[in-house]
């Protein structure tokens, strides 16, 4: 059995008249005569086609060799019809408390411990590490709903930033929620603000001043990011200002779903009413973000995809609900809010180099450890593809009339970067999966 991976570029079906004028990233699909001249096939294959070999080929790079299957008349044993196109990865989301509606909140209001544990259970890692958030009241009236949700995101938020951990460590980003109400920061005229942002950072830069007559902002206001009213979006407190346009958060802006360090621009915001209080319902929403594998030159990288969170101490009793069946909101990377439930997607770039690894070995290429081969590859982690499979088999040589008859099926596998399922690309419908498909039963 062989498993071969080609991988192509967006652009439109190739033109290339043989497979040594293939350019890199272009994939073809070519009929061989009995002369052994090929021909480029760019719609279904025709009757007399369908009896002849061909050879589905992909060039290399700049002075590399194309890759290449070939298939036999007969061949094709499985062929989609279409490909299938690429999904986004949503976040593994736990809320704990408030989610944003109904009346769920941190079972708080008496003295003593209160705890959130945070683990990392994604599949390959070390053993189940983990992010404790601890902390403890005197007395009751400190030890609100909103307060511990509060410190609990501080305290799980300083460990997932400090870049002195292991990435294994650095999993998840919480935030606060509350149902207390907020209402749109505006200039005087009156204008809407916008504010920006920086995954990881404190630093607040609004659009306009509130000075003059609008809805003027102070140091201790608590501020809700991402829109200005919509409960499910996640609330800080100002902490300094250094001008009317410049403030200083009191925690940092997090969002799992952008880079630490990405400046975001242009969200919307909001002043709360009021400071949240013994009264208003309160919760902590964690998201998974980062990778526990950064990814090297033989392995492809591990995303940080699966958590599960418990609260120990007085907050037992709190509701934890996650998005493993029932979707859950979390913010996107433009700091607005959306809701999904899990996945890891199909056709994210760890994954296409996953399997560009794992057929190397079927390929031939099995030194990839030590002194490897200057073997081609592909894949790209930052790229989004989408993908088509093809299952062959191959037919024994009895020539020797030895009495091998045995058949071997084969896989190939197409990625093409993303859109490559529009018309006309080469994962399009009337491109390769339709001239594939159609030598099924030739």
């Amino acid at each position: 059995m062989s498993k071969t991976v080609l991988f192509g570029n967006a652009a439109a079906y190739t033109s290339a008249t043989t497979p040594a004028l293939l350019a890199t990233g272009e994939i073809g699909v070519f009929s061989i005569a009995e002369t052994g001249a090929f021909t480029l096939l760019t719609t279904t294959p025709t009757a007399a086609q369908k009896q002849l070999p061909i050879m589905v080929a992909q060039g290399g790079v700049i002075g590399g060799n194309f890759k290449q299957v070939i298939i036999y008349p007969n061949g094709v044993v499985k062929a989609g019809a279409t490909a299938i196109s690429y999904v986004a990865p949503i976040p593994n989301v736990n809320v704990i408390g408030y989610a944003g509606s109904g009346s769920d909140t941190i079972q708080a209001s008496v003295a003593g411990s209160y705890n959130l544990t945070v683990t990392n259970t994604t599949r390959g890692i070390a053993p189940l590490p983990y992010n404790l958030a601890s902390t403890y009241y005197q007395t009751a009236a400190q030890a609100t709903p909103f307060q511990v949700a509060y410190d609990w995101t501080k305290l799980v938020n300083s460990k997932s930033l400090s870049t002195a951990l292991f990435t294994y460590d650095r999993f998840v980003l919480a935030s606060v929620l509350t149902n207390q109400a907020s209402a749109q920061l505006v200039t005087s005229a009156p204008a809407n603000i916008t504010a920006t942002v920086v995954n990881g950072d404190t630093s607040l830069t609004l659009s306009a001043s509130t000075a003059g007559g609008g809805t003027v902002l102070a140091v201790g206001d608590f501020v809700r990011i991402g829109h200005a009213t919509t409960l499910t979006l996640p609330v800080y407190k100002i902490a300094g200002k250094a001008s009317e346009t410049a403030w200083t958060l009191d925690v940092p802006y997090v969002n799992g779903a952008a880079a630490i360090g990405a400046s975001i621009a242009t969200v919307a915001i909001g002043r709360l009413t009021a400071a949240p209080d013994v009264s208003d319902l309160a919760g902590v929403r964690v998201v998974s973000f980062g990778n526990w594998f950064n990814g090297s030159a033989f392995k492809e990288l591990g995303p940080n995809a699966s958590i599960a969170s418990g609260v120990s101490g007085n907050a037992l009793g709190t509701v934890v609900v996650h998005n493993g069946v029932s979707a859950q909101s979390y913010v996107n990377a433009a700091g607005a809010i959306t809701t999904g439930i899990f996945t890891m997607g199909y056709g994210v770039g760890w994954q296409a180099q996953k399997q560009e690894f794992e057929f190397q070995g079927f390929q031939g290429n099995m030194n990839r450890s030590y002194l490897p081969y200057g073997t081609q590859y592909f894949a790209a982690a930052t790229s989004n593809y989408d993908g088509y499979s093809v299952v062959y088999k191959s037919f024994p040589n009895n020539a020797a009339n030895d009495g091998n008859a045995k058949e071997e099926v084969h896989s190939l596998q197409i990625f093409c970067i993303t859109p490559a399922t529009d018309a006309g690309d080469t994962l399009g419908s009337t491109r390769v999966p339709a001239i594939l498909s159609g030598y099924i039963n030739a």
